[in-house]
């Protein structure tokens, strides 16, 4: 199905899914403000849990130097 933008695509997406009571969904800290405010609102309706991972950013080794990506 063709959507007009990422953010409508993301609520199409978390109103079909099958979230209930004792489901849990990760997100990371870096998540998209409408597209978050989109899965708490679906997540409270339904009675899951939105957890909340934090990612540093940017990456930093144990070195104190950042990492780069490999460009793969």
């Amino acid at each position: 199905m063709a959507v007009p933008n990422a953010t409508t695509g993301v609520n199409t997406a978390l109103r079909s899914a099958e979230l209930g009571p004792g489901d849990e969904v990760l997100v990371t800290d870096h998540e998209y403000n409408a597209c978050r405010n989109a899965l708490d609102f679906v997540a409270r309706r339904r009675g899951a849990a939105v957890v909340p991972v934090e990612i540093p950013f940017p990456s930093i080794r144990r070195s104190g130097r950042c990492m780069r990506s490999s460009g793969r």
